[in-house]
């Protein structure tokens, strides 16, 4: 895919996503004010920095990429390899070095990094699969692999591999979960 087709995917998940273009209905100025805003913004940015990396501009994608962290505060390797139809909700803190497939999606506050003894490098990072979902605060690292669908939780450090369709949260909330599944019901 051309780096306009991507961006065009990426726009498009954004208003499918947005409630206020939904409410506004698909008009030339709410697909305006969907390119001026943050997450649009966030997500033009890395593609501008990763075509860059990928035509061999190393310095120029890094000056990118740090505009991109200084502006919405993402940081976001121009290394990395993200497929169409990315979503951020809340771009500030977003910290990813890997790879991950088509629909990824990223709230506030999410890391998504190699382990510290391997360096910044994305050939070392976590590997997501097809429509991952990373919940805000949550921490994915390390060599690891999450398959297709799957999704992480707030809160949530996943340092291992997840399987497709799985549903990753953190130990206080399974903890509420299980004991929620164990109270006797109300009569």
């Amino acid at each position: 895919m051309t780096l306009g087709e991507v961006l065009n995917q990426d726009l498009l998940r954004y208003l499918d996503q947005s409630a206020e273009h939904r409410a506004a209905g698909d008009t030339v100025k709410s697909r305006l004010s969907a390119i001026l805003s943050p997450q649009i913004q966030t997500v033009v940015l890395y593609r501008i920095s990763h075509w860059l990396w990928e035509k061999g501009w190393r310095r120029l994608a890094f000056a990118v990429a740090n505009w991109n962290a200084l502006i919405f505060k993402a940081m976001i390797s121009p290394a990395s390899s993200i497929g169409p139809g990315m979503f951020l909700p809340h771009p500030p803190g977003i910290t990813f070095c890997g790879s991950a497939g088509s629909g990824l999606t990223m709230y506030s506050m999410a890391v998504c990094c190699p382990s510290v003894s391997d360096g910044w490098s994305a050939d070392k990072g976590p590997r997501l699969g097809n429509s991952i979902l990373v919940g805000a605060h949550s921490v994915i690292h390390g060599p690891i692999w999450v398959g297709d669908r799957t999704k992480i939780g707030f809160c949530v450090a996943l340092d291992r591999d997840a399987p497709p369709d799985t549903l990753v949260v953190s130990k206080a909330v399974r903890a509420i979960l299980v004991s929620k599944h164990h109270e006797p019901s109300p009569r």
